[in-house]
């Protein structure tokens, strides 16, 4: 019966660690696409991170290829430090790393600590920018 209980208790506040980590990560809101620094490829819509561990993706895609026209969902996420984990599979508009400057986001493939945004020489280190907002 003790270990039952030690076994609950922990559980719990293993779970209440989860929200709290949602509550106050900054990327809770909504953000709308803004900016894609991959070649031919645009990205238009919003994602809304909730504090519950959901996020809701919609978004239309346009490549060199064909793209599904809406990649609409609601996904789970968590948040350890700048990078993001997802079930998100859809392979545009989210990456694993994050940075927040601002009202914006910037999402990158790797790690980020300082946003590298020099458009006259074409170098990026991050894909998506969003702003906080409608």
């Amino acid at each position: 019966m003790k270990k039952l209980l030690i076994i609950c208790f922990l559980l719990g506040c293993a779970g209440t660690g989860r929200n709290l980590e949602h509550r106050d990560n900054l990327l809770t809101g909504i953000w709308t696409y803004d900016q894609c620094t991959t070649k031919n490829t645009s990205v238009r819509g919003t994602v809304e991170f909730k504090n519950n561990g959901t996020f809701i993706l919609d978004i239309r895609a346009r490549d060199d290829y064909p793209v599904r026209d809406n990649l609409r969902g609601t996904y789970r996420y968590s948040v350890t430090g700048n990078r993001i984990e997802t079930d998100y599979r859809g392979g545009y508009g989210i990456k694993a790393y994050f940075h927040i400057t601002g009202d914006f986001l910037y999402l990158a493939g790797s790690g980020i600590d300082k946003v590298i945004d020099d458009p006259h020489r074409n170098n990026f280190n991050w894909q998506y920018r969003l702003k906080r907002g409608k």
